[in-house]
Protein backbone atom coordinates (compact mmCIF):
# COMPACT_ATOMS: atom_id res chain seq x y z
CA UNK A 1 0.00 0.00 0.00
CA UNK A 2 1.36 3.38 -1.00
CA UNK A 3 1.28 6.31 1.46
CA UNK A 4 -0.23 9.26 -0.36
CA UNK A 5 0.26 11.68 2.53
CA UNK A 6 -3.46 12.09 3.09
CA UNK A 7 -4.80 12.04 6.61
CA UNK A 8 -7.21 9.31 7.53
CA UNK A 9 -10.45 10.51 9.08
CA UNK A 10 -11.21 7.11 10.58
CA UNK A 11 -13.08 7.29 13.89
CA UNK A 12 -10.77 7.11 16.88
CA UNK A 13 -7.66 8.25 15.03
CA UNK A 14 -7.36 11.48 17.06
CA UNK A 15 -7.64 9.61 20.35
CA UNK A 16 -5.08 7.07 19.15
CA UNK A 17 -2.52 9.79 18.42
CA UNK A 18 -3.26 11.49 21.74
CA UNK A 19 -2.92 8.34 23.86
CA UNK A 20 0.15 7.29 21.89
CA UNK A 21 1.67 10.65 22.83
CA UNK A 22 0.78 10.03 26.47
CA UNK A 23 2.46 6.62 26.35
CA UNK A 24 5.60 8.04 24.76
CA UNK A 25 5.72 10.78 27.38
CA UNK A 26 5.43 8.19 30.18
CA UNK A 27 8.38 6.35 28.61
CA UNK A 28 10.42 9.61 28.51
CA UNK A 29 10.48 9.60 24.71
CA UNK A 30 9.90 13.31 24.28
CA UNK A 31 10.46 13.56 20.53
CA UNK A 32 8.01 10.76 19.76
CA UNK A 33 5.48 12.19 22.23
CA UNK A 34 5.75 15.61 20.63
CA UNK A 35 5.22 14.13 17.16
CA UNK A 36 2.11 12.21 18.22
CA UNK A 37 0.61 15.19 20.07
CA UNK A 38 1.40 17.47 17.11
CA UNK A 39 -0.33 15.13 14.68
CA UNK A 40 -3.38 14.99 16.90
CA UNK A 41 -3.57 18.76 17.33
CA UNK A 42 -2.77 19.51 13.68
CA UNK A 43 -4.62 16.87 11.69
CA UNK A 44 -7.62 16.65 14.01
CA UNK A 45 -7.91 20.26 15.19
CA UNK A 46 -11.68 20.00 15.62
CA UNK A 47 -11.59 16.88 17.77
CA UNK A 48 -12.04 16.83 21.54
CA UNK A 49 -8.37 15.81 21.84
CA UNK A 50 -6.96 18.89 20.08
CA UNK A 51 -6.83 21.00 23.26
CA UNK A 52 -5.16 18.36 25.44
CA UNK A 53 -2.75 17.47 22.60
CA UNK A 54 -1.77 21.14 22.21
CA UNK A 55 -1.17 21.23 25.95
CA UNK A 56 1.05 18.14 25.67
CA UNK A 57 3.26 19.74 23.02
CA UNK A 58 3.33 23.04 24.91
CA UNK A 59 4.37 21.29 28.11
CA UNK A 60 7.26 19.60 26.32
CA UNK A 61 8.38 22.93 24.84
CA UNK A 62 8.01 24.67 28.20
CA UNK A 63 10.22 22.06 29.88
CA UNK A 64 12.80 22.62 27.13
CA UNK A 65 12.62 26.36 27.94
CA UNK A 66 11.18 27.19 24.49
CA UNK A 67 8.74 29.69 25.98
CA UNK A 68 7.93 31.46 22.72
CA UNK A 69 6.99 28.15 21.07
CA UNK A 70 4.93 27.00 24.04
CA UNK A 71 3.05 30.29 24.37
CA UNK A 72 0.78 29.92 21.34
CA UNK A 73 0.14 26.24 22.07
CA UNK A 74 -0.94 26.94 25.66
CA UNK A 75 -3.24 29.65 24.26
CA UNK A 76 -4.74 27.21 21.73
CA UNK A 77 -5.12 24.56 24.43
CA UNK A 78 -7.02 26.93 26.70
CA UNK A 79 -9.34 27.89 23.84
CA UNK A 80 -10.00 24.32 22.69
CA UNK A 81 -10.17 22.49 26.03
CA UNK A 82 -13.58 21.52 27.24
CA UNK A 83 -12.25 20.61 30.68
CA UNK A 84 -12.05 23.55 33.03
CA UNK A 85 -8.95 22.44 35.03
CA UNK A 86 -6.94 21.93 31.83
CA UNK A 87 -8.00 25.33 30.47
CA UNK A 88 -7.02 27.02 33.75
CA UNK A 89 -3.66 25.27 33.77
CA UNK A 90 -3.06 26.29 30.14
CA UNK A 91 -3.84 29.94 31.01
CA UNK A 92 -1.44 29.78 33.96
CA UNK A 93 1.40 28.41 31.84
CA UNK A 94 0.58 30.88 29.07
CA UNK A 95 1.21 33.66 31.63
CA UNK A 96 4.43 31.97 32.76
CA UNK A 97 5.60 31.88 29.15
CA UNK A 98 4.87 35.59 28.79
CA UNK A 99 6.98 36.25 31.89
CA UNK A 100 9.89 34.31 30.43
CA UNK A 101 10.05 35.52 26.84
CA UNK A 102 12.27 38.52 26.21
CA UNK A 103 10.85 41.91 25.26
CA UNK A 104 11.66 41.59 21.55
CA UNK A 105 9.87 38.26 21.28
CA UNK A 106 6.91 39.54 23.31
CA UNK A 107 6.57 42.58 21.08
CA UNK A 108 6.65 40.38 17.94
CA UNK A 109 3.96 38.08 19.39
CA UNK A 110 1.63 40.96 20.18
CA UNK A 111 2.22 42.65 16.83
CA UNK A 112 1.31 39.43 15.03
CA UNK A 113 -1.87 39.07 17.12
CA UNK A 114 -3.04 42.66 16.68
CA UNK A 115 -5.84 43.35 14.16
CA UNK A 116 -4.79 45.07 10.97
Amino acid sequence: MKNTGSVSRAPGRASAYFYLGECYRALNRGAAARTSFSRCAGYYAESEFAGPASYGVAEILFNQKDYAGALSLFHRSAAKSKESPLALSARYFEARCLENVDRKTRRRIFINKSPR
